[in-house]
């Protein structure tokens, strides 16, 4: 029994000194570094430059957090605008210990959203997004109406913030 209670206490001594060191080596890496990872990462799924210009902060401990600030998302090479998203603050935020008792307790807000929605004369939607590299030649069409214009929505918030 002895022995047993022992082999459980180093492999609980070992897991715990292997979590401290995940979290050390995590936390040693700078929020440019994570911020590069991220644009860099979107951008190749998107096909899209995606651009943080303003500050960007991970925690991992007690809850997984990003704020960043100053977000644009390129529009499609056809749109009216140059940014198709751009958002002033982001946060979002997932507490870690509820997901133990099976509970997501999520967090985004967003402060000054703007969200450009627009379809081209041929029918491409602007937020039908390839990775870098593959252009789809034809979008969804989403409105049987044919049209030389170019068909602009825009979905602007002007709110502090929302949860």
């Amino acid at each position: 029994m002895k022995r047993l209670l022992k082999i459980l206490g180093y492999l609980f001594a070992s897991l715990l000194g292997l979590f401290i060191i995940t979290i050390t080596v995590v936390m040693l890496i700078t929020n440019n570094q994570y911020k590069e990872w991220i644009s860099s990462a979107t951008t190749s799924f998107t096909g899209r430059e995606c651009s943080i210009e303003g500050p960007l902060k991970l925690n991992f401990v007690p809850a997984l957090s990003l704020h960043a600030e100053d977000i644009r998302l390129q529009n499609a090479e056809w749109g009216a605008k140059q940014d198709m998203l751009s958002v002033d603050r982001l946060l979002f935020n997932l507490e870690l210990l509820p997901l133990f008792k099976g509970v997501v307790d999520l967090t985004v807000e967003l402060d000054n959203p703007e969200v450009l929605v627009e379809t081209s004369s041929t029918g491409q939607s602007n937020w039908e997004f390839s990775p870098t590299g593959q252009r789809t030649e034809q979008g969804t069409v989403i409105s049987e109406k044919k049209s030389e214009q170019l068909e602009q929505k825009q979905v602007v918030s002007k709110k502090e913030g929302f949860s």
